[in-house]
């Protein structure tokens, strides 16, 4: 199973404040539809092997995790705002529920996260990493990044004594959405999924 932990510090963890018409407004949640629909969907079908936990930790009730299941989850389309109205039902949502197929909401923070990851091969992402060509990650790990802001220090100490390694992707910055097609590219080469040309994985 390839997993993504992605780090949203300052995206809304209450629905009201997730603003449809004004997603990059709304605590840059537009960011947040875009690395789930960028983790899980490849043209025409849903990667069934994969997953992606949203962690957000801004306002007003934080913290939230948001799980999607590629195997699992049902009407996940391209488009930021149909993802949006996925994740603000499961923000809605009572803890430890599944609001929508395959989108789990509960509270839990990185620490609990990476309690719960113990025994996966995790890497984290970080600009000072080793060159990920050097590393050759395993297709079936995690892979822990943040956004456009980055991990807090505190956040940055723990992954770093968590990781098995810290990777980098590149000689410049990526947005997080870009990173994770990036390792998906690579990651696939590397082992061809078995979906890839599966008719019955076509959404």
């Amino acid at each position: 199973m390839r997993e993504f932990l992605v780090l949203f510090n300052h995206a809304p963890t209450s629905p009201d404040r997730v603003r449809l018409k004004d997603l990059p407004g709304s605590g840059r949640f537009d960011l947040v539809c875009r690395v789930t629909t960028q983790a899980l969907l490849y043209s025409h079908g849903v990667r069934t092997d994969t997953v992606v936990h949203l962690l957000l930790r801004g306002p007003d009730d934080p913290p939230k995790t948001i799980t999607v299941t590629g195997r699992r989850v049902r009407r996940l389309y391209p488009d930021e705002r149909t993802t949006a109205i996925h994740l603000r039902r499961a923000l809605a949502a009572d803890p430890d529920t599944e609001p929508h197929p395959g989108i789990f909401v509960r509270r839990a923070d990185l620490e609990d996260l990476l309690g719960e990851m113990k025994g996966a091969k995790l890497y984290y992402l970080s600009e000072d990493g080793r060159d990920l060509e050097e590393v050759e990650p395993e297709p079936d790990a995690v892979f822990v990044l943040g956004d456009h802001e980055g991990p807090t220090p505190e956040q940055d100490r723990l992954l770093r004594r968590h990781a098995d390694a810290v990777i980098s992707i590149g000689p410049i910055p990526y947005h997080a959405d870009q990173c994770i097609v990036i390792l998906h590219r690579y990651l696939d080469v590397k082992r061809p999924p078995e979906y890839a040309h599966d008719p019955s994985n076509v959404m």
